[in-house]
């Protein structure tokens, strides 16, 4: 460690960090391992007083690294964004699916069955939603509506 603190403390040139550089990248180390492909690239930096990583394999493996941390923020961001979406749409749902019944109990007690209102009702709503009205306002079911609840038991 003190020799190493030794060749730091003599580094007072661009021409010594470079040459100090090219003795860490010869050999079989773990420096020439990782930065060997980089070690001309690291020179030019020095040279142009740029940062010593700067276009290097090690910053564009960070750069893709920033890019998918990036793309998995937006991900999240978007899904939270449709989760939110998906519980405004319930909730809008529920609130008309209840505006709808409590219109549909105020029309169909005063309906005859004839009536052009409850042949529309009839038609464009689910036939259970229809008969769980009825029963919940105590109306008499149609034939067709006792058979749809035969059928069901």
């Amino acid at each position: 460690m003190k020799a190493i603190m030794n060749t730091v403390n003599k580094l007072g040139t661009k021409s010594d960090e470079i040459d100090l550089l090219f003795n860490l990248a010869k050999g079989d180390s773990y420096f020439s391992d990782a930065f060997s492909s980089d070690i001309s690239v690291m020179c030019e930096n020095i040279r142009n007083d740029f940062p010593l990583m700067l276009n290097t394999s090690y910053m564009k493996v960070s750069e893709h690294e920033k890019i998918l941390s990036d793309r998995d923020e937006m991900i999240q961001s978007l899904t939270d964004m449709d989760i939110r979406h998906r519980e405004e749409s319930t909730k809008t749902i529920e609130v008309l699916e209840d505006k709808l019944t409590t219109l549909v109990d105020c029309i169909l007690p005063g309906l005859e069955e004839e009536s052009p209102v409850y042949k529309f009702i009839y038609y464009n709503f689910p036939i259970n939603f229809i008969i769980r009205r009825k029963i919940g306002l105590d109306l008499p079911l149609t034939d067709e509506e006792k058979e749809v609840l035969y059928n069901i038991l």
